[in-house]
């Protein structure tokens, strides 16, 4: 059975990053400047994540990402969920974990977005959404929010959480 996901789209500009995903089909998880995890090992646990990510004020972050790339399968659900307000889109994941370090068509348009070097690579304050995967839309608002409501969120995980497991109520 699929497992159920809820992915806050960004932190700060939720609708623009919905937007991204809508057309560029992905679903995407910050602290990119960790690299591809497919290729760059010691990325072989949680622990080892929590490195590559460096100082962070997130003490969740390690565990999200590690969840993002590890644990989240194809044809698991993720409610797409705009901070505090309802939730947008329900999608299927189809496709596998990528890295990829484009960034949205309207970067420039962010006042705080200012470049910063981390590990000899330049990159854009508040986007570094590189970890990535393909999915498609299999619902709207309304099946979003029945979704919601049908699930609770799952033991071990915390509402402040960029990503978090749901359990059927």
């Amino acid at each position: 059975m699929a497992r159920i996901w809820r992915l806050t789209t960004h932190h700060k500009y939720q609708l623009d990053a919905l937007d991204w995903y809508r057309s560029e089909r992905f679903i995407a998880l910050n602290w990119g400047w960790t690299g591809d995890l497919r290729t760059d090992e010691p990325a072989a646990n949680e622990q080892a994540i929590q490195k590559l990510i460096g100082p962070t004020d997130d003490h969740h972050a390690a565990r999200c990402l590690w969840e993002f790339w590890r644990v989240m399968e194809i044809n698991d659900l993720v409610i797409l969920r705009l901070s505090d307000e309802y939730s947008n889109d329900c999608v299927v994941r189809v496709g596998d974990y990528y890295w990829d370090r484009t960034y949205p068509p309207k970067i420039n348009h962010y006042p705080d977005c200012d470049e910063y070097e981390w590990q000899g690579h330049l990159y854009k304050r508040n986007w570094e959404y590189f970890h990535r995967r393909r999915m498609a839309f299999v619902g709207n608002m309304n099946d979003a929010r029945q979704l919601w409501e049908s699930t609770t969120i799952a033991p071990g995980y915390s509402v402040y959480m960029a990503l978090n497991q749901r359990v059927y109520k």
